[in-house]
């Protein structure tokens, strides 16, 4: 048993204590009484058979924590502060005593009643952004097993896990293991312990988190203006910055310009700015560039001018590029028929791309559930990628295209599975009007192409290379793909609490992230841990990342004693050596 314990007032305490014996063993060894040091008599303190014998301090808050063999362990309930300093020894089998019997009054160990607790410890991993996953631990050391104390977290929302577990002699440590989402740049973490008696300790931690940018976008994309008149562009930035919005600014001044913000549910926020424009001969082709600066750090969007000259009563012509604007606007076929889709994007071979693809068409004419959708190649419309009628699909197409989105939400999104190396593109999206022969329109100006990517990159592995023995330690694996439809999967060597999480990053790229907490032990010292992804098809590649952990031991009370020690019993063995050289020295002058 500890010589030591100590326990909050109002509280418990468990005093450890376990015996064994080679000889002389006890006639009934399942008999524990537990006694008060006393120098001429024996006060009982925990005794099943005399309970009424028991001293008043200790009757009625005294029993066994255990009922196992070889195990003589004490819980003591509402502790005082009259139990402070008493000296407690236990006694096995106490009728039977003979001259061989074991003296159990020379293991003793002392109570030590603390007024208040220790303080809970936060410790967060993870939410460097707005947006990450941050894993909270806020725990606490505790001496009463039977009623375990209540943590509250404030400050941040989220799934909460509860641990408790032997720490060390009469002492357990309860943690409460938070998941969540960083939805704010500053945060304030509060953690509340209220232990068994009414007393509540209260721990704070400050958190900082930088805002995420997630895409900047002009609309319309089709820059057709004309000379003279003014035309409204809008300039979206989303991101997830709620207490400083982006500064955004256009490069052609002294013209109107408009803000305004839109908060959407959960983190995304969008701020907006209007310019209204009014073109000249001299800006055909110049660029109309929107920048947003977060932090010191800028993101800009662009589109190319395309000033169209004004000639009253010209004709108009459907088949080409429009060049020229009548006044009564009757081409209106060109200025509402667009598409939003990245014109380049990576592409995994043998795994699967999803191409983002979003449309609009004439508000006047036939319900979006009329709509007809397909993908051709730039060049050869004929040569069609994607169609409801697979009998015009091309064969090295058939059963790998598909459309994700819902073209009645205006949502044309492709998805290419098994992607071969030479499937580069450029592909068109075309839609038609079902009941109209007229209304016709393939976005060759807005074409997708693909940049093949022949082997797949290791998956980022992120962690601290040295971590603390008995401290929950979190490594991070991500990898980026173009495949959300069949999200790649991400294990570890390492057992512990895994948590998934899948972003969309923009512009065709998505991150598929897993979160590892685990309790690192001296066994785990100079090992490897390593994750692995695994990519939806046969992908190529190197597969796995790997990083060696080094775990601190916590220092205890030999790591100071022996170094400590070994310098005092060195400094004496050379201060003994000089004496007795300087006594033989002297000696050896006198006789001479």
């Amino acid at each position: 048993m500890p010589k030591n314990i100590h326990g909050l007032k109002g509280s418990c305490l468990v005093i450890p204590c376990s015996f064994k014996y080679t000889s002389n063993a006890p006639k009934n060894p399942h008999r524990v009484v537990w006694y008060q040091y006393a120098s001429h008599s024996y006060p009982l303190v925990y005794d099943p058979l005399h309970p009424k014998n028991v001293i008043n301090k200790f009757r009625g808050k005294t029993s066994l924590y255990k009922n196992s063999s070889n195990d003589c362990s004490l819980l003591i309930k509402n502790l005082e502060l009259s139990h402070h300093g008493e000296k407690l020894y236990t006694w096995i089998d106490p009728e039977n005593v003979g001259k061989s019997t074991y003296q159990f009054y020379e293991v003793t160990s002392t109570i030590q009643v603390d007024t208040s607790p220790q303080q809970p410890s936060i410790s967060t991993y993870g939410g460097e952004k707005t947006g990450d996953t941050i894993i909270v631990v806020c725990s606490t050391i505790h001496t009463c097993p039977y009623s375990k104390p209540n943590i509250t977290l404030n400050g941040i929302e989220g799934t909460d896990e509860i641990d408790n577990e032997h720490f060390k002699d009469g002492q357990w440590k309860i943690s409460l293991t938070r998941t969540a989402v960083v939805k704010a740049e500053h945060l304030t973490i509060q953690c509340l312990v209220t232990h068994l008696g009414g007393i509540t300790v209260t721990a704070t931690k400050d958190e900082s988190a930088k805002c995420a940018h997630h895409n900047i976008s002009i609309e319309p994309e089709l820059a057709d203006v004309t000379e003279g008149i003014a035309k409204n562009f809008i300039c979206s930035v989303y991101h997830s910055c709620k207490n400083q919005n982006p500064n955004i600014t256009w490069n052609y001044e002294n013209m109107q310009v408009t803000e305004w913000n839109k908060t959407f549910s959960g983190l995304d926020q969008v701020t907006f700015s209007n310019i209204t424009f009014l073109g000249a001969t001299e800006d055909h082709g110049k660029k109309l560039i929107c920048t947003a600066k977060f932090y010191g750090r800028n993101i800009m969007a662009s589109v190319v001018l395309n000033v169209q000259f004004l000639y009253i009563n010209q004709h108009c012509d459907r088949t080409k590029s429009v060049k020229c604007v009548k006044i009564l606007n009757e081409c209106v076929f060109a200025d509402v028929w667009k598409v939003k889709v990245e014109s380049e994007m990576e592409a995994l071979v043998s795994s699967c791309v999803v191409v983002p693809c979003s449309f609009t068409y004439p508000a006047q004419q036939q319900p979006s559930d009329r709509i007809r959708a397909m993908w051709h190649m730039k060049d050869k419309r004929d040569e069609i990628i994607f169609h409801k009628d697979s009998t015009r699909v091309l064969d090295n197409f058939k059963g790998r295209t598909k459309l994700l989105g819902s073209l009645g939400g205006s949502n044309c999104t492709l998805e290419i599975d098994e992607v071969r190396n030479h499937d580069n593109g450029p592909y068109c999206f075309r839609v038609e009007l079902e009941t109209s022969v007229k209304d016709k329109y393939s976005f060759v100006d807005n074409c997708v192409s693909f940049k093949m990517i022949e082997q797949a990159s290791k998956p980022e592995l992120q962690a601290e290379q040295s971590v603390q023995e008995g401290e929950p330690a979190v490594f991070k694996c991500s990898v980026r793909h173009t495949c959300p439809s069949h999200q790649p999967t991400l294990t570890w060597s390492h057992p512990g609490k895994i948590i998934m999480s899948y972003k969309d990053i923009g512009r065709g790229i998505w991150e598929a992230e897993s979160l590892l907490t685990f309790t690192p032990t001296k066994e785990d010292d100079h090992s490897d841990i390593t994750c692995t992804v695994k990519y939806h098809g046969n992908v190529k590649g190197e597969m796995t990342a790997t990083r060696p952990i080094f775990v601190k031991e916590k220092a205890t009370l030999s790591h100071i004693l022996i170094p400590v020690l070994s310098c005092l019993g060195a400094a004496l063995f050379v201060g003994l050596l000089c004496f007795f050289i300087v006594k033989r020295y002297k000696k050896r002058n006198t006789a001479v």
